[in-house]
């Protein structure tokens, strides 16, 4: 994202801020992809919430972070239950892999 200011001198200043991504998977108890999961990444240091979305496949993309903080990754979905988060410590160039499980709900 950048944000354009000028200075006393007229000139057009521009700043850019670097943001990441985090992606992985969300996964039931026996490897099954979970459509439709609703994906949170909770930014530690200013108590934002980003909000995704599974796909088909249960992969999941959460882009527009702040590129140098602390992030709790969460997954929940209708039927489900066993939320299982993961920490992930920097995204500057983008985190991947991570892997949610969810577990059926038997009740």
């Amino acid at each position: 994202m950048e944000s354009l200011q000028t200075d006393t001198t007229g000139l057009v200043l521009v700043y850019a801020r670097q943001t990441g991504m985090i992606s992985g998977t969300a996964l039931d108890d026996t490897g099954g992809a979970v459509a439709g999961a609703n994906i949170a990444v909770l930014d530690y240091a200013t108590s934002i919430s980003y909000p995704g979305l599974s796909l088909g496949t249960g992969s999941f993309t959460v882009t527009g972070l702040p590129s140098l903080s602390q992030f709790e990754v969460s997954a929940s979905a209708a039927g489900y239950t066993g939320l299982v988060t993961s920490v992930v410590e920097s995204v500057a160039t983008g985190a991947s892999g991570v892997a949610l499980e969810l577990y059926i709900n038997d009740g």
